[in-house]
């Protein structure tokens, strides 16, 4: 359905028909597919977690990895429809998709959804830019709603490739449009998933980086019409009220200060901000199992008599010919 009906009629949908045709069906769509993704990313965290043996556990483990993968899969096209709605795509020629043909297969069915599959019509790299359908979606209360849960909800689900392409979208979305559409509840439940992904994705240095810049953004756009978020960062481990307010205070110092270089600013930023979130990162994997190093003293090597005796002779006489260091005493 993704493939061949959702994905097509989102790139030619025309603004025309936006609220008309694609809205409800999107929310239909997305709504139902959203809940029953959350759901069996929650089974596959369950079993994770509370894993039991069991007589028929082949049997059993061979299901689990088969619902695993097809989980992954239905995950990474509903992504591809996000995409879609969400980034910018590039002018569409008559007759071509994505910088492809358009061709019809031998059942007269276009074949322009798999051209699609690959780029989506969509820009690439730092190119990206927030579609204009997205900004109209997010006027909408309901797809509003389900967008925002649609890019921040997989960040806590255990697939990197899936949380990569969230953390590049949720940051679109903010540099794009204002916190102040957004609403206290929404901004806090969207930094609460952020926190939750440290714990799900802590081993992976990449996506810690990605989502400590994430993080730093949401709080530092949304920090001053959301003060709840002071408290919801105090609240962490290892983390208090003071460390909050003494973070606020540095970077406002430096922020005033027209010595400081941006690159530099903005790492010592995510530095400063990273010691706040502590508590909450995971343990990289390399780390996981590595054990702490004891050095102890090292026994006394044993020494035999005839040696000892040799090297007590050499120290006491004079040698005179250094022979003796390259043969046998016996020569």
């Amino acid at each position: 359905v993704i493939r061949n009906l959702m994905v097509p009629l989102v790139l030619s949908c025309s603004v025309d028909h936006w609220d008309m045709s694609l809205v409800p069906l999107l929310a239909q769509f997305c709504h139902i597919t959203f809940n029953c993704l959350q759901r069996n990313w929650s089974d596959i965290m369950e079993r994770l977690t509370t894993h039991q043996p069991n007589e028929d556990e082949e049997q059993m483990i061979s299901h689990e990895v088969l619902q695993h993968q097809l989980t992954i899969n239905l995950t990474r096209q509903y992504l591809i429809l996000i995409e879609t709605v969400c980034l910018k795509r590039k002018e569409i020629t008559t007759g071509t998709f994505s910088g492809g043909s358009h061709t019809t297969s031998s059942d007269g069915i276009d074949d322009m959804v798999d051209v699609s599959m690959e780029t989506s019509n969509i820009q690439g790299g730092k190119g990206q830019q927030l579609s204009d359908l997205a900004v109209h979606l997010m006027r909408n209360e309901t797809m509003q709603r389900i967008l925002f849960f649609s890019v921040f909800a997989p960040l806590t689900w255990m697939d990197g490739h899936t949380t990569r392409k969230c953390i590049n979208l949720a940051t679109l979305i903010f540099d794009k449009i204002s916190v102040t559409e957004f609403g206290e509840d929404v901004i806090l439940q969207l930094m609460e998933q952020v926190l939750m992904a440290f714990q799900t994705h802590g081993e992976d240095p990449a996506i810690t980086l990605l989502l400590t810049t994430l993080a730093l953004q949401i709080y530092e756009t949304a920090v001053l019409h959301v003060p709840s978020l002071c408290h919801m960062m105090a609240s962490l481990p290892q983390c208090d009220q003071m460390k909050v307010d003494k973070f606020n205070q540095k970077v406002i110092a430096k922020a005033n200060d027209p010595s400081n270089k941006v690159t530099k600013f903005t790492k010592w930023k995510r530095e400063e901000f990273k010691k706040l979130l502590s508590g909450i990162i995971g343990t990289p994997l390399g780390q996981l199992h590595k054990r702490t190093p004891v050095f102890l003293d090292l026994p006394s090597l044993i020494v035999k008599k005839e040696h000892r005796m040799r090297a007590r002779h050499r120290d006491t006489t004079a040698i005179e010919d250094v022979s003796c260091l390259f043969g046998d005493d016996d020569l």
